[in-house]
C-alpha cells in the first residue's frame, strides 16, 4: 500500500493544469501508479513453498516388532516437488516412495517400515520425524511417525 499511495502522489504532484507539458508526463504518471500493481501480482504468481505434512498413527507394536503402513501426501504447493533424500530422526524408520517426483495437485504415496529389532528394550510412546529433502536441500515433506510400544508380556496377552 505505501509504494501505490507514493506513485498516486508523485503522479498527482507531476500532474498538472493541461498543456503541453502535462501530455509529456502522462506515460511517466501512468507507469508509476501501475508499478506498485505489477509488484503485487509477480508476488501472487510465486508458488508457496511450504512442506506437504501428515502425522501417521501406527497403533500398538509389540516390544521389538515391526510393522508397516501406506500413506498418501497431496501436494498443493502449485508446482512439481522432487524429493532428492530422506532424514529420520531414528534409525529404526524407513520410507519407501512410490516415486520421487510429484506434480502439483498430484499425491505422494509410499510406506513407512517401523523396524524395532535394534531397540528391543524400548517401550512406551514413540514419535519418529521423517523428512523428504527436495534436491536443494529445503524440506518437501514432513511425517509424524507415532507408535505405542507395549512390553512383550502385555502384548502377547492383549492385556494394555
Amino acid at each position: 500500500m505505501f509504494a501505490f499511495d507514493v506513485a498516486a502522489v508523485t503522479a498527482l504532484w507531476m500532474w498538472g493544469p493541461l498543456g503541453p507539458s502535462s501530455v509529456r508526463f502522462f506515460p511517466l504518471a501512468l507507469f508509476l501508479s501501475m508499478l506498485p500493481a505489477a509488484g503485487l501480482l509477480s508476488l501472487a504468481a510465486v508458488p508457496s513453498h511450504k512442506p506437504m505434512f501428515a502425522e501417521i498413527d501406527l497403533g500398538d507394536i509389540a516390544q521389538g516388532g515391526q510393522k508397516q503402513q501406506a500413506f498418501q501426501l497431496r501436494n498443493d504447493s502449485g508446482a512439481s516437488v522432487e524429493v532428492a533424500a530422506m532424514e529420520t530422526s531414528c534409525p529404526c524408520a524407513s520410507i519407501r516412495l512410490e516415486r520421487t517426483s510429484v506434480p502439483a495437485g498430484q499425491f505422494l504415496a509410499g510406506n513407512v517400515s517401523l523396524d524395532l529389532q535394534s531397540k528391543p528394550e524400548f517401550t512406551g510412546n514413540l514419535v519418529i520425524e521423517a523428512k523428504g529433502l527436495r534436491p536443494n536441500g529445503k524440506v518437501a515433506f514432513v511425517l509424524m511417525i507415532r507408535a505405542h510400544v507395549n512390553p512383550e508380556s502385555q502384548a502377547d496377552t492383549g492385556v494394555l
